[in-house]
């Protein structure tokens, strides 16, 4: 819901997805039942599919759209998840300063940036422009965050 609401980033404005807009609620796309089983139960749960979008926009429209947001949202979360681990095993290195606790803080709001992408699911189907809007945001928090630690040439432990 955060993700379709634009809600919840660190240093990126509220920016709700068109269609949350639109007053177009879950049923609107998540409509095709399927069943799960969770925690031994059998549950009926209701999934979207890419020809959802066609009943209002045209046919085909989902499987050209759904392509287009998913593919450059999955490609720049792996880059950004990898440099993530890379920024935490440097700062598992640095011993205690300043700098290091800047550089942590600064960590920690790209983290939450990638794990709201990640927990979300869609991969920017429910809000591709937020989602990419995260994304850019935790790039520049991870920029800093290397900066802040070869600016103070943070010692390694």
């Amino acid at each position: 819901e955060e993700m379709y609401m634009g809600l919840g980033g660190e240093g990126v404005e509220d920016m709700p997805a068109a269609m949350f807009e639109a007053m177009v609620d879950c049923n609107g796309c998540h409509r095709y039942p399927r069943e799960e089983k969770i925690a031994g139960y059998v549950k009926s749960v209701k999934v979207a599919k890419a020809e959802a979008c066609d009943s209002c926009h045209g046919e085909g429209f989902g499987q050209m759209l759904v392509p287009m947001w998913q593919n450059p949202i999955q490609g720049k979360y792996s880059v950004l998840a990898e440099s993530l681990e890379q920024v935490e095993s440097i700062l598992s290195q640095v011993k205690s300063s300043p700098e290091k606790d800047q550089a942590y803080d600064l960590y920690q709001k790209a983290k939450h940036n990638l794990e709201l992408v990640k927990a979300d699911g869609s991969w920017g189907v429910h809000n591709a422009g937020y989602a990419g809007a995260l994304l850019d945001k935790a790039e520049e928090y991870l920029e800093e965050v290397r900066k802040t630690l070869e600016g103070g040439q943070a010692s390694r432990q």
